[in-house]
């Protein structure tokens, strides 16, 4: 409004004019007016800014968010928790790693704001990624998908109920211990941890009802990989990866449908 109280006035409209129009009282028109440069110059600091952190975001901040989704999704596969403290602690490393990679980076003065993963950030991001969830769901969901019709036809309570059970029944023992260790940590004793021997025999049990070459020491050394975190280079690859896959089906079907219409 301040914005425009100026341009009017600019413009040649007299104060008593600026009155009735916005309806406000002299005293503070007159206190805008006195004060324009300074309204002025406050906007355009604040529009400069704005481009500058939505360039920021772009090249940064979005690529991290990227990496750190897949980072997520491998984590939920393992049965790992992932709490926000967790998630936020892995967005700082992921983004001071692709910092590194960023030419100049640790000499540049325009670069030295940190990323702070704060909470604020933290809902944003599932916000980002509730939203991206439902594009997916809408775009191979058929020619006519909205997003009305996703919320309205994907989701009700009775599917909320047995995926919240579905969910349930994929809580593995390690996970309920992790979970109650980082909550309750006097309630968790260490020998309640399961041990990796009972998994190991597990596994050479299945694959010798499969009939597979399986030794004791090739699962022990699968299972101490399961346990590392993925670093920041490998979710860079795991990200072309799927870029890749996505570019070759948009190419498969492209192809596909030119090859009907000249069918028909």
């Amino acid at each position: 409004m301040k914005q425009e109280i100026i341009r009017r006035s600019e413009c040649g409209v007299k104060q008593c004019d600026l009155v009735k129009e916005f309806g406000l009282n002299k005293t503070t028109i007159f206190t805008i007016l006195t004060n324009k440069d300074a309204i002025k110059s406050a906007k355009v600091a604040k529009g400069v800014s704005k481009l500058f952190n939505e360039k920021h975001r772009s090249s940064i901040h979005e690529e991290m968010e990227r990496l750190l989704a897949i980072w997520i999704k491998d984590r939920q596969v393992k049965g790992d928790v992932t709490t926000q403290d967790i998630i936020c602690h892995k967005a700082k490393i992921i983004y001071e790693d692709l910092k590194k990679n960023i030419p100049g980076s640790s000499s540049n003065q325009d670069n030295k704001e940190d990323f702070k993963a704060s909470r604020g950030w933290f809902f944003r991001f599932k916000k980002r990624a509730l939203f991206n969830k439902v594009f997916e769901e809408c775009e191979f969901g058929g020619d006519n998908m909205t997003i009305r019709m996703f919320w309205k036809e994907k989701f009700d309570i009775l599917l909320a109920i047995r995926l919240i059970q579905k969910a349930w029944e994929e809580v593995s023992q390690r996970t309920l211990i992790s979970a109650w260790k980082m909550l309750v940590p006097s309630w968790i004793q260490e020998e309640a941890v399961v041990d990796d021997t009972e998994v190991v025999k597990d596994i050479i049990t299945v694959a010798q009802r499969l009939e597979l070459e399986v030794e004791e020491e090739d699962v022990e050394e699968l299972i101490e990989e399961h346990k590392e975190e993925l670093t920041t280079e490998e979710l860079q690859t795991l990200l072309a990866q799927q870029q890749d896959n996505a570019q070759r089906e948009a190419s498969s079907d492209n192809e596909e449908q030119q090859s009907n219409n000249s069918n028909c």
